[in-house]
């Protein structure tokens, strides 16, 4: 999979990186995208880590079969890592928002999510 998924050497190549494999509909090409240590905040102040439970979120986006789309709002770059809000939207529903994400460029030259944050402009609920 990674093959037709080129990860990108450019913090920069982070959204048509996520575009490419999200709009494959294809949850598991979503891995590599993702360092090991990732996590994913699933609400306002809730987050899960590990793969398989960041798989378990993707898929409900995905299972909508909708393409998504989104631009960069803001993308800062400090050396190895990046922050990134991307406004994003599945195309033909209500379903959008403004992710806050951070990116680290690993070992290997490649750039990966450690946080992926899609609703990062929400505010938090109340406990």
């Amino acid at each position: 999979m990674a093959s037709s998924f080129p990860l990108p050497t450019s913090a920069e190549g982070i959204p048509d990186a996520l575009l490419a494999r999200f709009n494959s509909g294809d949850v598991d090409a979503m891995e590599d995208l993702y360092a090991p240590e990732a996590v994913f905040v699933t609400n306002p102040g809730t987050t899960v880590s590990g793969w398989p439970a960041i798989r378990e979120q993707l898929a409900v986006f995905l299972e909508r079969k909708l393409p998504m789309n989104c631009e960069v709002r803001h993308a800062f770059v400090a050396g190895e890592v990046a922050m990134f809000a991307l406004d994003w939207r599945l195309e033909g529903s209500d379903v959008s928002g403004v992710s806050t994400d951070i990116v680290r460029r690993g070992a290997d030259g490649r750039w990966r999510f450690v946080i992926d944050n899609p609703f990062g402009t929400a505010a938090r609920e109340p406990a």
